[in-house]
């Protein structure tokens, strides 16, 4: 009940949601770069919410960024947070996209809110949209916290907060990939309260 209620109200007011992303989540600073990027690429925000990392992580990087989100009220905002951005109106069940349409997709704290058996068909619809040789930058919280690390409640009450039900280990996520993408590269980084985990899926050929 009481996270019904939570997500009820993150829904509607989304100046809530920023305030949860700043206390949650904090500097994404170690996905800038390469990670965000190339001059002149087409870039998908996966669940991009309130864009709320968009003017840090692609503001100065000269992409052509595309926001998809399922909630209208963050769209909203979201134009108003990064107004170079185009903001779109879907799902990551099914993008509303054309096949082939970018070059690269960041997916940040989105994977952890769908289920093992879910994850099938987002990760086709991204290969779906992504040019031969794109990049799928993932960024995720794992499943235990530096200062919380041997505190199960804690530990607990930090993913509900949260919102994410299937927050995993970094190697869990290896098989849900697949053949689907080859892996780049991987590295762990400190943000907010949590221990995150990067990873660089690139499709293939």
């Amino acid at each position: 009940m009481l996270l019904r209620i939570l997500d009820a109200l993150l829904n509607r007011y989304p100046a809530l949601f920023n305030l949860m992303r700043t206390r949650v989540s904090g500097d994404f600073t170690p996905l800038a770069g390469e990670l965000a990027g190339r001059p002149g690429w087409t870039v998908l925000d996966l669940a991009c919410g309130t864009a709320f990392y968009a003017p840090a992580l692609w503001g100065d990087r000269g992409v052509r960024y595309v926001g998809v989100d399922r909630t209208a009220q963050y769209l909203d905002v979201a134009l108003k947070n990064y107004p170079p951005g185009r903001f779109v109106l879907g799902d990551a069940f099914r993008l509303p996209f054309r096949g082939g349409s970018f070059d690269l997709a960041a997916s940040i704290g989105f994977l952890h809110h769908i289920p093992d058996a879910g994850m099938d068909a987002v990760l086709a619809e991204v290969r779906r949209v992504l040019k031969p040789g794109g990049l799928f930058v993932v960024a995720e919280p794992v499943l235990f916290f530096r200062f919380l690390r041997y505190f199960l409640v804690p530990r607990r009450v930090m993913v509900r907060l949260d919102r994410g039900q299937y927050v995993r280990e970094p190697e869990r996520y290896h098989p849900l990939f697949g053949g689907a993408f080859d892996l780049e590269r991987e590295f762990p980084f400190r943000n907010g309260p949590h221990d995150w985990w990067a990873m660089v899926w690139k499709k293939g050929f």
